[in-house]
């Protein structure tokens, strides 16, 4: 038949499957798992592959360390929760702010606006500017943290005592018009220890880890 012959389009019975391998160079099929994967195929996993590691690198979660023998405080990492299935990752940057639990009302107070004032249920939501010496005039401490979400409270290093027992712990970003609480949650907090606060659809929730 015209068009049917070594030199046709026509010769080869079935088409390649997209990234199917090439044969040999003498024509004969590559061994069973053998054969070279396609420049194709390759342009498309290992993009993938590149992202799923970097993907990994950035969202992973540090462990509070441990103090050292003898050293009070308490060691903290701050971690973001995603409600949709995407891992947690560190939340760095800001602040955290410790407050003894006695000044509760104050807070809540300081965060009332026109007649409504929220309530301890509304904690972990709570939104208020909060600066260093407010939280200084209740007896707290305000702590950095870091890029990986790390930060360490009951470590005053200005002479006062630490804040230790009932407590509220605050978390403190950058706002407009100075630092605001992304939520605040009640904690005992021991004298040196562990703990993972994290922030997500259901707000701010400090958990000791030991201590």
């Amino acid at each position: 038949m015209d068009g049917v012959g070594p030199g046709s389009a026509r010769t080869t019975g079935t088409r390649p499957r997209p990234g199917a391998a090439r044969p040999r160079p003498d024509g004969t099929p590559w061994p069973r798992g053998t054969a070279p994967r396609s420049r194709a195929l390759r342009s498309r996993v290992l993009p993938s592959l590149l992202l799923a590691a970097l993907l990994a690198g950035c969202t992973g979660v540090p462990t509070p360390s441990p103090l050292p023998p003898g050293e009070r405080g308490v060691n903290g990492v701050m971690v973001g929760v995603d409600d949709t299935g995407l891992p947690d990752h560190a939340d760095g940057g800001g602040w955290v702010a410790a407050i003894p639990a006695e000044h509760l009302d104050a807070l809540l107070d300081r965060a009332a606006r026109d007649d409504w004032r929220p309530p301890v249920t509304h904690l972990p939501y709570v939104r208020l500017h909060l600066d260093e010496a407010t939280v200084g005039s209740w007896g707290g401490e305000v702590a950095a943290v870091d890029a990986r979400g790390r930060f360490t409270i009951g470590r005053d290093e200005s002479g006062e005592p630490p804040v230790t027992g009932a407590a509220i712990v605050c978390r403190l970003v950058d706002g407009t018009e100075g630092a605001i609480t992304r939520g605040c949650d009640e904690v005992t907090l021991p004298e040196r220890g562990t703990l993972r606060a994290t922030w997500g659809e259901a707000g701010f929730h400090v958990g000791l880890l030991s201590g």
